[in-house]
């Protein structure tokens, strides 16, 4: 979900359908009407390594009516994505709904600081992101009394469990475009690794801004079906809904060889400066409880739009345009098929070769 406020048209478009501001990114401090989110804590005072409930208010205001036509987006009605202010710590968990417009989820700081959570809904006017207010976890015990800042460090491949992660994206990220941003899994010896689902899809990635004013959460497209890489899927955060793939490597018939596909995704960066990409994806064989995900996490360089020349991502290949990029075994499959047809061809001339 992108932070923007939309089109004149579609914010006309929301307020004809009851709704006092366009579908998007909103801070929940700033909606006055229509649509919104009241979040608060249990206890007030998080404490890390403690058990803590997040509670939430949909509501329509003004007049704080609680409001329950939402739908199901990626097989939940509410996605929560939290992280702490040095963009570390960061989560993605559903609550669940208590009451009329009510909905709570239990969950375990692991580390002190102040905290940011956003919270992503869907319902008939369109897909909303409202970034709640900041709000601090205390110190626990022994090993929850420390904070870990990330250090910024722009890497290329990072490591995530048994699991090494591999980012491509346009050189250089710039404002004012969407940039092409790839990412692909391998098992840590480089071997390909199968994905399978998570949440309705085989990579979800959030991108975070270092002053947190800046918010998305989207998904991967096909990539053969956009002249430029990829269909844009986040506009703002609105699903087209084309086919995708249901998992990003694949099984070769031929015997027991994986490879890895990249996800694509198609980025909007509205501002210069840091960002943290968080990308979450389940190997087949980790054998996940259900709804996790491991995550792999990326910081990137965003530069403003001078019109400096920017390097695009090349469109990927995939196995299905060309024989050459099917398994051995499909290959062999086809010049089997295809000798048999010209062995018929050439008996058949020689025949009546024969006969004349």
């Amino acid at each position: 979900m992108r932070m923007n406020e939309g089109s004149t048209m579609m914010k006309d478009m929301e307020e004809m359908m009851g709704h006092g501001h366009a579908a998007g990114y909103h801070e929940v401090a700033d909606v006055a009407e229509g649509l919104a989110f009241s979040m608060k804590t249990e206890p007030s005072f998080p404490k890390a390594g403690e058990a803590a409930t997040m509670t939430f208010f949909v509501e329509m205001r003004p007049g704080n009516t609680p409001y329950d036509d939402l739908i199901i987006e990626h097989e939940k009605y509410l996605h929560v994505i939290g992280l702490r202010d040095d963009l570390g710590q960061f989560f993605h968990i559903h609550p669940q709904k208590i009451d009329a417009g009510l909905w709570e989820a239990p969950y375990v700081f692991k580390e002190p600081g102040m905290y940011k959570v956003y919270v992503d809904v869907a319902d008939a006017s369109g897909n909303h992101s409202f970034g709640q207010k900041k709000f601090t976890v205390t110190a626990g015990e022994g090993e929850f009394a420390k904070i870990n800042s990330p250090k910024i460090e722009f890497m290329k491949n990072v490591i995530e469990g048994n699991y090494q992660v591999a980012l491509e994206h346009d050189e250089p990220l710039v404002t004012g475009r969407e940039s092409v941003v790839r990412l692909t899994v391998h098992d840590t010896s480089g071997r390909g690794v199968e994905l399978e689902n998570f949440l309705g899809v085989p990579m979800h990635l959030a991108v975070i801004s270092q002053d947190l004013t800046q918010y998305l959460h989207t998904h991967p497209a096909d990539e053969a079906a956009h002249e430029g890489g990829v269909i844009d899927e986040s506009q703002p955060h609105t699903h087209s809904f084309l086919p995708t793939k249901t998992a990003l490597a694949h099984v070769e018939t031929g015997g027991p060889q994986i490879e890895s596909e990249p996800a694509a995704f198609l980025v909007p960066f509205e501002k210069a400066g840091i960002y943290r990409m968080f990308a979450q994806f389940r190997p087949r064989v980790a054998n996940l409880p259900a709804d996790e995900a491991l995550t792999a996490e990326f910081f990137v360089k965003v530069e403003t739009d001078t019109g400096q020349k920017v390097i695009k991502l090349p469109a990927i290949e995939h196995e299905h345009d060309d024989v050459s990029s099917l398994s051995p075994m499909a290959q062999k499959v086809i010049l089997v098929v295809i000798s048999i047809i010209l062995m018929a061809l050439l008996s058949k001339f020689v025949y009546k070769k024969i006969q004349v």
